[in-house]
């Protein structure tokens, strides 16, 4: 059974459109990318004020003081625009808030992956980065929206959901304390690919048709890719109202290990074991393996997984 969608837009504008940016409100997160955000902070706060902006500066303690600043500075009719500096973790947070409002939300990309700013074509240079928040320019793009069955909250996202050894491994990473950095990935990556036997997994589509397996991992896109440039749904195209879904099947280890090479440029559409669809709302039920998207968990299965058309609006360059 699907889950009652939230009420948004359903015939979004994709035309960019111009606003005069005179204030913003700055939310910096000191902790992403061990630390960078901080310096990519400053240099952005730098550029602003070169260009005359007014800055309401924010550095939250906690994700949840962080949201609540949040909703009081989208809800703040003096600020034009807000904007996030840190990592994919940082910039999900302000898409939490920013859905289905009218006001923008800017981007100085400062973490690992960067993979919305990557959408969006916003440079990794700070002060770049700040001149695109000043000049004003907005578009509209897709959201992907989680509804779990469990009665939690919904969890919207800007790139992809991913359940499957991806975002085991990404649990892993969470909540592990040791190994430090690079080390922790490599472990949770060795760890889940030696023990994995694929996860059963039922997706269930807006007509009634079910697709089931023992899948190594299954990708529900708004954009192309995730992982800092890994383009698991290399057609996905935030402005189609449509999800793209990437399901690769659990065919043996060494099956996987040729395949994974392909993974990141894309090139494993296609191959053997490989499936994709296209649709703008799923059910998605799979055993042992939460689910992920923009780098932070969203959720446990059973979840209605759906494109919100132009849910998104983001200034870009």
């Amino acid at each position: 059974m699907f889950t009652k969608a939230i009420e948004v837009m359903t015939e979004p504008n994709y035309a960019p459109e111009n606003i005069e940016v005179k204030k913003i409100a700055f939310f910096t997160n000191p902790d992403a990318a061990k630390g960078r955000a901080t310096q990519a902070g400053a240099e952005a706060l730098e550029e602003f004020e070169r260009l005359g902006l007014e800055v309401e500066s924010h550095a939250p303690v906690s994700k949840e003081a962080g949201l609540e600043e949040l909703r009081n500075a989208f809800d703040d009719d003096s600020i034009d625009a807000v904007v996030v500096c840190g990592g994919d973790g940082t910039v999900s947070n302000g898409v939490k808030v920013q859905a289905t409002r009218k006001k923008p939300l800017g981007v100085i990309p400062a973490g690992s992956g960067n993979d919305l700013a990557r959408v969006l074509g916003i440079s990794t240079d700070a002060k770049e980065a700040a001149r695109v928040v000043a000049q004003g320019k907005v578009q509209h793009l897709d959201l992907g929206l989680i509804t779990p069955e469990d009665g939690n909250e919904p969890e919207w996202f800007n790139t992809i959901m991913c359940a499957g050894m991806d975002s085991v491994i990404s649990d892993y990473v969470n909540k592990w304390s040791w190994p430090h950095g690079k080390a922790r990935y490599l472990a949770a990556e060795a760890y889940t690919f030696l023990s994995l036997k694929g996860y059963p997994t039922k997706i269930t589509f807006e007509d009634g048709s079910v697709v089931e397996g023992r899948y190594c991992m299954c990708s529900f896109s708004n954009t192309a890719a995730y992982g800092a440039g890994m383009y698991i749904c290399p057609s996905a195209d935030p402005q189609d109202g449509v999800m793209d879904i990437t399901c690769v099947e659990y065919r043996g280890k060494m099956h996987l290990a040729k395949l994974s090479p392909k993974l990141r440029p894309g090139e494993h559409i296609g191959e053997p074991g490989v499936t994709t669809y296209r649709a703008k709302k799923v059910r998605v039920e799979i055993e042992g393996a939460p689910l992920y998207a923009d780098g932070d968990f969203k959720a446990n299965s059973p979840v209605t997984c759906e494109i919100v058309p132009g849910a998104g609006r983001y200034l870009v360059p």
